[in-house]
């Protein structure tokens, strides 16, 4: 969803040479009112002297009754860097788009502020029940890897692809890797021949033009297997860290200066998590040398062996578990049936839960929205019927913070790309899983206003890309007033005034333009229609 989490910078006063710091909010958005956020502010002091911070944290404005966290005094020599973390509960916080404002002060009271749009979204469940995040295998854009497509992969078609995934509400996107047989960016570093197109610059453009998140995948190099044969060998572990560190200072350089690079993911994965820390800890401590606030994130596979200790112990900050639904995983084996993961889940992710409890660290899922191939056992996938993923958001969202699907561009393609990489199935997949989004965090059909009033309100289409048609059904003849719209930091950017419409039906048409007559961003927006019973929202996503 558009701007959900994209982070603005305000420097106000003579603040602005000393504080070099950043904000992240983990998860970044949307969360549901029964989420807990870990607001990170990264702090460097750039002066020659000694300065003495204090932090706050508001909800939407700043006032002392929107504080909802405060640190002590915090001092910091010449050239030193500090990052602070506040745990705020959403549970009291009422649902709906909201900003997290961090403002930062000195002993001469210079501020800094730093805001964080986030959704909260009312659900039964820890994680909002849909996929919130996509993974990209940039793998699958190789000739011959297995996936059908009608013609070559054009840039414009890693930036659709990226339109498609906040189209249907993916916030955030992680890239598995940046390199694998070819890479994927013009390094200097790898040993491996070029792409011939930067595809990780046209991601994080891309979702930064649409407000969204990406983590970067270091890669595995040569040694495919580190976590899973070479764990006993230090030799083959060290070489794998100095390649990683080498990637990772490499992407740094490179990118980042974009405002969607929210983190790193280790692309290796393992089961024996207590090993594997050999290789995971020293590069998840490089990587934040870089921006402490930017988390790490790996990916275990199957059913990992961990311990609260390993958690607390570990330096990684997301453990994003693998649902190991498409392979079928069972007995550390793939069986290729699904049905078979799909009835542990709720004991494999309670037990992961509550492993979580007491630690810091943050629980994702990695959910597959694959099925193994019948033809060959594994590879290459198939996508998964809708109706077991629906299971499967449903049972995971129990237990996890945020919900993200592996593996977008060869599994879900909108209708209307020419590519079809993943071919029919990947397309039918796309429009059940768009339809499933809609209905359930788009569309409004029944709205009650005042106690014992129900009006049908329609938004259609929606998301949309030219125009919208709203229809108001109001069959008892309530006094209507306004219908506005507003973008997701709270400005009206259009108003439709319907206070002399007598109709028991309203029919208002929106064409993606301001109160001024000029086209708006796109993204995700707020319809609002207030009458004489009170006041009520839908949600409009405007495409271009």
């Amino acid at each position: 969803m558009r701007c959900t989490t994209l982070l603005y910078t305000i420097l106000i006063s003579s603040f602005s040479y000393l504080i070099a710091n950043s904000i992240t909010v983990i998860p970044p958005g949307p969360v549901t009112d029964k989420s807990v956020l870990e607001i990170r502010v990264n702090l460097s002091n750039s002066t020659q002297y000694l300065e003495t911070l204090t932090l706050k944290v508001f909800l939407d404005t700043i006032s002392e009754t929107n504080l909802v966290a405060d640190s002590t005094q915090i001092e910091l020599i010449s050239g030193e860097s500090e990052l602070i973390s506040f745990w705020v509960e959403t549970r009291d916080i009422v649902p709906g788009n909201h900003l997290i404002i961090v403002e930062t002060k000195d002993t001469y009271n210079n501020r800094s502020i730093q805001q964080w749009p986030i959704e909260i979204i009312s659900e039964e469940t820890a994680a909002v029940t849909r996929l919130s995040g996509g993974w990209i295998d940039p793998g699958v854009l190789i000739e011959g890897w297995g996936y059908p497509r009608n013609r070559a992969v054009r840039p414009e078609d890693i930036r659709n692809a990226v339109d498609a995934m906040q189209r249907i509400g993916m916030s955030t996107i992680i890239i598995t890797y940046v390199e694998y047989k070819v890479a994927f960016y013009p390094s200097n570093v790898l040993d491996f021949p070029y792409y011939g197109m930067d595809v990780i610059e046209l991601i994080l453009d891309q979702a930064g033009k649409n407000g969204m998140h990406v983590f970067l995948g270091l890669g595995r190099g040569t040694d495919d297997l580190l976590l899973w044969e070479g764990l006993g060998d230090y030799d083959r572990i060290q070489r794998g860290i100095e390649f990683s560190t080498e990637v990772a200072q490499e992407l740094w350089e490179l990118y980042g200066h974009h405002r969607s690079f929210y983190g790193w993911y280790l692309t290796h994965e393992a089961n024996l998590i207590g090993l594997a820390a050999n290789y995971y800890n020293p590069v998840a401590d490089f990587c934040h040398t870089f921006s402490p606030d930017k988390p790490v994130m790996i990916a275990p596979a199957g059913t990992p062996i961990i311990s609260e200790w390993l958690l607390n112990t570990s330096k990684v900050d997301i453990f994003a578990y693998q649902d190991a639904v498409g392979a079928g995983y069972k007995d550390y084996r793939y069986t290729g049936d699904p049905e078979i993961r799909i009835a542990d889940l709720d004991s494999v992710f309670s037990y992961y839960s509550s492993l979580h409890q007491n630690t810091k660290k943050h629980i994702w899922t990695d959910l597959e929205i694959w099925r193994s191939n019948p033809q060959t056992g594994y590879t290459p996938f198939v996508p998964a019927p809708m109706e077991q993923i629906e299971r499967q958001i449903a049972i995971e969202a129990k237990y996890v913070d945020f919900i993200t699907g592996y593996e977008f561009l060869s599994m879900m393609e909108p209708p209307e790309s020419t590519l079809k990489l993943g071919g029919d199935g990947a397309v039918h997949l796309y429009n059940q899983y768009m339809s499933y989004y809609t209905s359930h965090y788009l569309s409004s059909e029944n709205i009650r206003i005042g106690k014992n009033i129900d009006l049908k309100l329609k938004v259609y289409p929606n998301p949309f890309n030219s125009s919208t048609l709203i229809r108001i059904n109001n069959p008892e003849q309530v006094r209507m007033e306004f219908f506005e719209i507003f973008d997701l930091l709270g400005r009206r950017i259009r108003i439709f005034d319907i206070a002399k419409n007598l109709d028991d039906q309203i029919v208002l048409i929106w064409n993606g333009k301001d109160n001024r007559g000029e086209e708006i961003a796109q993204g995700l927006y707020f319809g609002q229609l207030t009458s004489s019973a009170g006041a009520s929202t839908v949600k409009l996503l405007y495409l271009k």
